[in-house]
């Protein structure tokens, strides 16, 4: 081969080089690093701060977060973050293990702490509001919430109780004049409470199906607290389980998203906008001009219980055991200084 190409020089031929380095049967698309706004960190005021990055739990669910395309994560309080003595350790115990993506944390909204609440919020990204908390807030107790909170500031409710129905909501709309957006745990598109009966997180499949209908209202997608409650809920249930892991479904959502594209139901845009443009206008996030995701598009490929770094899941045990093959094979995020590639299966 050599001594035709040296014999062809040698005759004077011209060789065009092509500007494309190489050529595959499938089509590669890039996409900003995804936002996810609903980030779970059980533990996150606990006293004692570990600094290793190899043990360090938010370290570890930054990891799993950077490797399923995730480079920027919105960490809910969950009930931790209370008042000020509260936020100090959350936020040692986040920066403590040199975390691989951005983060920023949230304040709760419990009862009788609104005024506590208000006097943290330039160093907060949100005041988050859970009435499935056992410490939650009654509606009145709510209206205060949303009465002391800075209006240029926002607020996460969610809706999942009697006590946030749609007029409550629309009242406090209408007092103060706040813009009320939706955002859906991707997880609960697929997943119902009659899969998993012992977990209250789910909705039932009425419900389920009353997403898909109105995904042109629901305008941010997010990877939040419900695959480990699933996950917390079926090792309950079966001590032979392993315990579950707070990185749970950060690798899941992406391929759950292309597999939606796939089926015609939202496009690569659509996808792009609820987890990354509409949530950084929303939380006023800056641009990272240096991230980017790639991934692989339209051709399958079989997702086993070893795909995820997290290792096993019941999530994955049910779910994609029984769908079989997603449209996307490999993921590569690209942020500075960390390159992160996730493969799932053979190709």
């Amino acid at each position: 081969m050599r001594k035709l190409f040296v014999e062809a020089l040698s005759r004077g031929t011209e060789f065009e080089v092509s500007s494309n380095d190489y050529k595959t049967s499938h089509r590669t698309v890039i996409i900003p690093g995804l936002v996810n706004a609903s980030c779970y960190f059980p533990g996150m005021i606990n006293v004692m701060t570990d600094r290793n990055s190899h043990t360090n739990k938010f370290a570890a669910i930054s990891r799993a977060a950077i490797a399923g395309g995730f480079s920027t994560l919105c960490v809910t309080s969950s009930g931790q973050i209370k008042y000020r003595v509260t936020l100090v350790p959350a936020q040692a115990n986040a920066k403590a293990g040199t975390p691989r993506a951005d983060y920023t944390l949230n304040v709760s909204g419990l009862r009788d702490n609104s005024a506590a609440a208000s006097a943290v919020s330039s160093d907060v990204a949100a005041l988050t509001i859970d009435p499935g908390d056992s410490s939650s807030c009654s509606v009145l107790e709510l209206i205060n919430h949303f009465k002391t909170w800075p209006i240029e500031s926002i607020i996460i409710a969610s809706a999942k109780s009697a006590d946030l129905a749609a007029e409550d909501i629309s009242t406090i709309k209408k007092d103060k004049g706040q813009l009320v957006t939706c955002d859906v745990n991707v997880h609960a598109l697929y997943l119902a409470r009659k899969e998993y009966p012992n977990c209250l997180e789910l909705c039932s499949p009425e419900d389920v199906a009353a997403l898909w209908e109105n995904l042109d209202v629901i305008n941010c997608f997010t990877a939040g607290s419900l695959p480990y409650a699933i996950w917390k809920s079926a090792a309950t249930a079966d001590s032979n389980l392993p315990a579950p892991n707070a990185s749970a479904g950060l690798e899941e959502v992406l391929p759950l998203l292309l597999t939606v594209v796939a089926e015609g139901k939202l496009t690569i845009e659509d996808v792009v906008s609820r987890t990354n443009t509409r949530l950084r206008e929303i939380f006023n996030l800056p641009e990272q001009s240096e991230t980017y995701v790639e991934v692989e598009v339209d051709r399958k490929v079989i997702v086993t219980r070893d795909s995820y770094s997290v290792g096993w899941t019941k999530v994955t045990a049910l779910f994609f055991e029984a769908k079989q093959s997603f449209w996307m094979v490999s993921i590569l995020v690209t942020v500075p200084a960390v390159t992160c590639r996730q493969r799932f299966g053979e190709f």
